[in-house]
């Protein structure tokens, strides 16, 4: 199985070497649990070995983003690497700057845009694209035909060969919507994080013994993942 790196050393050796390419995996976390952090890595990850990297952005997180860069002392002028399709705009009426843009209240646009997107950077690097869409959630609160979308994106993911991350907003869903999500996946990585710490749990994923286990990580100039711990 052809892997690809996601870019935080400890989590590819719990997925013996990475995530498997062409993969739509399910990332789902509370709030502050580093799910933002961790797309991030995997899109730099692309970025470093000059592959296509695609973010379907939600809520306008090139701020954070930058910061969260910068306090991993690399330039955050490298973002304007990453292909963003501009899901926020809508929000208050004005136009994107992007080239790629839709609104979350209309699937149909957004799975156009999303086709946009795709072929324009696949094509330049087939079966090399990554795609991290953040967050998942923000299209649940605004349609309930995600249901129908869900196949439709993961369809055109795995068409083009682009290896997917979704972030997903636990506490926000229910179990049978998480469900659903998960059936329309290949993988499903959990993250916690309270008083005592934060933890990752690779719960399933295609082609990938997996151990239900909780791993620590840490966040300090990256996402850290005490994958040593984790095989003792």
């Amino acid at each position: 199985m052809d892997r690809l790196r996601t870019g935080v050393i400890g989590l590819d050796k719990i997925l013996h070497g990475g995530l498997p390419r062409g993969s739509v995996s399910i990332v789902v976390g509370p709030a502050g649990s580093g799910k933002s952090i961790l797309g991030l890595q995997f899109l730099l990850e692309a970025v470093f070995y000059k592959k296509p990297a695609i973010l379907v952005d939600t809520s306008d997180l090139i701020p954070a983003l930058k910061q969260t860069v910068e306090e991993f002392g690399r330039d955050p002028a490298i973002l304007a690497l990453i292909e963003r399709l501009d899901c926020y705009s809508w929000r208050t009426g004005t136009k994107s700057p992007l080239r790629f843009s839709a609104n979350p209240n209309n699937l149909p646009d957004m799975s156009i845009a999303l086709s946009k997107a795709i072929d324009d950077l696949a094509i330049t690097a087939p079966s090399n694209c990554r795609l991290v869409f953040d967050s998942f959630s923000d299209v649940i609160l605004h349609s309930s035909d995600y249901i129908k979308f869900l196949p439709t994106l993961r369809g055109k993911l795995s068409k083009a060969g682009i290896t997917g991350m979704i972030l997903l907003e636990s506490g926000m869903h229910d179990d049978k919507t998480i469900s659903t999500i998960e059936h329309e996946s290949d993988g499903t990585i959990s993250l916690k994080a309270d008083e005592s710490g934060r933890a990752m749990m690779v719960r399933r994923m295609m082609a990938t013994p997996t151990e239900m286990r909780w791993a620590p990580y840490k966040i300090s100039r990256g996402m850290e993942v005490r994958a040593e711990a984790f095989f003792d």
